[in-house]
């Protein structure tokens, strides 16, 4: 604790324990109470408060205020406490205040709580002293032995006292106390682990005392003294206290828990706890008497608990209890040296028993028949809830006869056992179906090995019980359906209502014929077989196709296997035919005209119908165009189409698509450089599209031609720059004629220099500074620097120019350093030229 906010009536600051030291007492005469704290340090700042903590939790004096009775905060160094004044209880922080309070009343039998704070926190100390008042908060009870009691096994006594005694004044080797009788081995107070002092003593002696009356008397210890209160007031010596150790009687015998028809393993159950540690472990405690004999090979307790005993014991066999009867558990000596052992020394007497009956039981039950298929090839047997024996099953079948209108050979029998607690079973393997319907009668006897069947409790089949069962009659399978074909169908699937086997179906499908308008042999037919090789549909495959329409049958006929289809009861399907229709295939070949013109085409497009086609769809470049036989739709001139036809006739389909290409619109086109140097060569390239049959040529310089590829041409050298038109005009013999015009720059001269002055005003003439003509220079390399050096444009390109801005700013007049590096394209040479323009503003 410390730190803590201490409820006050105090409002001139919030108030906590600093450094606290706090004293519990008790009031045993009513009145005033005084007393002095005297700092070590005179300098030292001490507070306190008084508090009333009758039937309180301490910890409440921290939220309840009105257990504050009495208080001193004064900010005075020095002594302080409560004194006979009239001061009054209650005195706050601050130097103003005295640090005596008033005397403080106490009443007689209530709690108080004494609080020393240290605000000055020098851990130097004070003196405590209580003086000045009329209360007395000293205990006035002289400390004596106030009774013994002792345990009932005789090795261990309880010692009281009247009041706390110190745990410090006790002897550890017990020389306080004598008892008559006995030897001490050891004392401990109770609560002196956690506390100074005690109310009690507990006396462990070194063997258990004998039944009878004991004196306990008190004895100046071999530390000097005998037992002292907390004022240092001792237990008079020779004081005495008495205790009696009573006889015991024996420890009830337990009883047997009713066991199962057949016991591996008993247990006994007592009223009364048993010590773990006293039962032989190799159950030789117990010996058990009846009409069998029995043998116990071990014992143990079940659920020992944290002071070693257990109310119950399990006692294990060396094999079941089979016979009948009653039966006795003996406890006697075991092999440990005792019976069994529970509190307070108790033994169970030798000889005890406890009876337990094993009742005669009922024979064991046939068990019920599951469900037979239509021709059983084995028989089961189950047993609900009534545990089988599998052990007991003779593996060759010998306990069972089968008895009917036809003969059964039993072949095996097993049994499944322990694997589902609430259903096990025998099967009985029969050496094949039973397959001729009647009653028949699943009979027991004794097996090869001399019994018949055995369950729980020992309990067999009464030899001659028996259940009957009964193979139906039932009608074979006929087939139901056939699947709707589909056009050109290349296999059949046939239905059933029930399912026939598989292995009656024939692989070579030699089991079926079909025939119709065309010739149609099969050469397989398979079912779709489940986990019990059954089926109830069939596929099969035909030698080709169906293409030709009309009404076919299909004929169950006997196979190469020497049958029709057999049903799950082996019953052969009759002869019988079902009928199917075919569908003749169709073709969505089309045919179309096409009426060419120069700028749109028209196309016709047909179907002819065939195979009674009735549904006709019709797209074109992906986009529906109709659903009539035919129809006739424009083009494009030039443009390329996809047409796509599908045709069905209620049952066959089919789609046929065509690409279709038209190119008969002329669309006039070629190449040429953009500008060229005078004199230099110029060459056209035609790239006209469509069907071009004459091709006209004027080049702007006074020649034309009528060539695909005509000639290069040459323009002069005039100083003056001019665009040139070029003209080509196509043509064909149907009339479509086209043209196009392109515009030649021919430079007026290809000399590259740069200017030695430019005007930036915007006038469109001489606006900008750039190396003139330099249309042939390769790898251009041009640099503009103001008078002080700075680098003010750059370009590699020779169409970009300077405006005669810096950062978007106007320059003024003023002379500019260029420099210039190219290579030319022509002759390959090196040039690095350098020199000076001049920006002039007007």
């Amino acid at each position: 604790c410390g730190g803590t906010v201490i409820p006050t009536s105090c409002t001139n600051g919030t108030y906590a324990d600093v450094n606290p030291f706090w004293y519990r007492f008790t009031c045993f005469t009513s009145g005033t109470l005084g007393f002095i704290i005297d700092p070590i340090n005179n300098n030292d700042d001490y507070d306190w408060v008084v508090f009333d903590i009758t039937n309180r939790n301490p910890n409440d004096i921290y939220t309840i205020a009105s257990l504050n009775i009495a208080e001193n905060w004064s900010a005075n160094p020095g002594n302080t406490g409560a004194a006979n004044n009239t001061n009054g209880l209650r005195q706050c922080a601050g130097s103003t205040y005295p640090n005596f309070s008033s005397l403080i009343n106490v009443v007689s039998g209530r709690e108080y709580l004494l609080m020393v704070s240290n605000w000055s926190a020098s851990q130097q100390g004070y003196s405590l002293t209580f003086t000045g008042g009329t209360a007395i908060i000293t205990d006035p009870l002289l400390p004596a032995l106030q009774g013994a009691t002792v345990n009932c096994s005789g090795t261990e006594a309880i010692i009281r006292f009247n009041k706390k005694i110190r745990c410090n004044s006790l002897a550890a080797n017990g020389s306080d106390f004598s008892v008559t009788g006995a030897t001490i081995a050891s004392v401990s107070g109770f609560g002196c682990s956690s506390s100074f002092d005690m109310d009690s003593v507990r006396i462990v002696f070194s063997a258990p005392l004998a039944p009878g009356n004991y004196t306990v008397t008190m004895m100046n210890g071999t530390d000097g003294n005998t037992l002292l209160d907390n004022c240092g007031t001792g237990i008079l010596s020779g004081s005495i206290a008495t205790f009696t150790v009573n006889p015991q009687a024996p420890l009830p015998m337990g009883a047997v828990t009713p066991p199962p028809c057949t016991p591996s393993l008993l247990t006994l159950t007592f009223t009364e706890p048993v010590s773990c540690n006293s039962i032989a472990t190799n159950g030789s405690d117990f010996i058990i008497t009846g009409p069998s004999a029995v043998t116990v090979t071990s014992a143990a307790a079940v659920n020992c608990n944290s002071a070693g005993e257990t109310n119950s014991i399990t006692i294990q066999l060396s094999s079941p209890i089979l016979a009948t009867g009653n039966y006795q558990v003996q406890v006697t000596t075991g092999n440990d040296g005792n019976t069994l052992a529970g509190q307070c020394n108790r033994t169970v007497t030798a000889g005890s028993t406890a009876a337990f009956t094993l009742a005669t039981q009922p024979s064991y039950p046939i068990g019920t028949l599951s469900p037979l298929s239509c021709v059983p090839t084995s028989i089961t047997l189950n047993y609900t809830n009534d545990p089988l024996d599998c052990t007991s099953i003779s593996p060759d079948g010998s306990e069972f006869i089968i008895t009917g209108p036809s003969g059964v050979l039993i072949t095996s029998a097993g049994g499944q056992c322990n694997i589902n607690p609430n259903l096990q079973t025998i099967t009985v393997q029969l050496a094949a179906p039973i397959t001729v319907s009647g009653t028949y009668q699943l009979q027991v006897r004794n097996g090869t090995d001399g019994n018949t069947i055995r369950g729980n409790c020992n309990r067999y089949i009464t030899v001659g019980d028996f259940t009957t069962f009964i193979v139906p009659d039932v009608p074979p399978v006929l087939m139901d359906s056939l699947v709707p074909v589909a056009c050109s169908p290349v296999s059949l699937r046939l239905l059933f209502d029930d399912p026939v086997r598989c292995s009656s179906v024939a692989a070579n499908g030699s089991d079926f014929v079909v025939s119709g308008p065309a010739a149609v042999s099969v050469v397989s037919a398979s079912g779709v077989c489940d986990a019990n090789g059954l089926t109830k549909q069939i596929d099969i495959t035909l030698s080709s196709p169906v293409v030709r329409g009309g009404n076919y049958q299909l004929q169950l006929v006997n196979g190469s296997d020497g049958n029709t289809l057999l049903s799950e009861c082996f019953r052969s399907t009759p002869p019988n035919t079902l009928t199917f229709i075919a569908s003749d295939t169709v073709s969505a070949i089309f045919q179309y005209q096409v009426q060419y013109d120069c700028e749109t085409d028209v196309i016709t497009f047909s179907h002819d119908g065939r195979n009674n086609v009735n549904q006709w769809n019709w797209t074109i470049n992906g986009n529906p165009a109709g659903s009539s036989q035919s129809f006739t739709q424009s083009f494009s001139a030039s443009s390329q189409n996809q047409v796509q036809l599908s045709v069905s006739n209620g049952l066959c389909t089919d789609s046929h698509t065509e690409n279709i290409v038209l190119d008969n619109k002329v669309v006039a086109g070629f190449t040429s450089p953009d500008m060229i140097c005078p004199e230099d060569t110029a060459s056209f390239k035609d790239i006209s599209t469509g069907l071009i049959d004459n091709w006209q040529w004027n080049f702007g310089n006074g020649n034309t031609s009528t060539l695909p590829l005509p000639p290069a041409q040459l323009y002069p050298l005039t100083g003056t720059e001019i665009l040139y038109p070029v003209t080509l005009t196509v043509s064909n013999n149907l009339g479509c004629s086209t043209s196009i015009t392109k515009n030649l720059k021919v430079f007026g001269s290809c000399l590259i220099a740069v200017p030695n002055a430019f005007t930036p005003d915007g006038d469109g003439l001489n606006d900008h500074l750039y190396p003139l003509n330099a249309f042939k220079a390769d790898n251009l390399d041009f640099k503009v620097f103001n008078r002080w050096g700075q680098l003010v444009f750059q370009s590699g390109d020779w169409t970009k120019k300077w405006d005669g801005r810096i950062n978007g700013i106007p320059q003024a007049t003023n002379v500019y350093v260029w420099t210039l590096n190219f290579t030319h394209r022509d002759t390959k040479v090196k040039y690095s030229l350098k020199g000076t323009t001049t920006l002039i503003r007007k």
